[in-house]
């Protein structure tokens, strides 16, 4: 499973089983959580992320409030980035955090 199928897994509750892996995409969604309606801007970022300069690193991780960090299951490289990335997010978001109450969630998920 890719990051695309699983977001699109969470949107609209199906699964799609062709996508292009390379098309960073954003995608919008809304709903109703504890009377309170939620809403979420989901960036699908094209490609590998070590694949990614860092100026566009830093302004993704400026821009998200949580993050979902996927890696293989088979592919220990893969794993070790998603140890780099959580890294590289919390050095950045602590650093903005400075004087601040706001938190930052960083998830990392298995997929194979």
């Amino acid at each position: 499973m890719d990051v695309k199928a699983l977001v699109v897994r969470f949107i609209t509750k199906r699964f799609i089983g062709e996508y292009d892996p390379t098309l960073e995409k954003t995608y919008t969604f809304h709903t109703v959580m504890e009377n309170e309606m939620i809403y979420f801007e989901i960036l699908d970022t094209a490609g590998q992320p070590y694949e990614t300069n860092n100026a566009t690193l830093e302004t993704n991780i400026r821009w998200a409030e949580a993050f979902i960090l996927m890696y293989s299951v088979t592919d220990k490289c893969s794993f070790d980035e998603c140890n780099r990335l959580k890294f590289l997010i919390n050095y950045n978001k602590r650093r903005k955090r400075l004087g601040s109450n706001n938190k930052c969630s960083v998830v990392i998920a298995s997929v194979w």
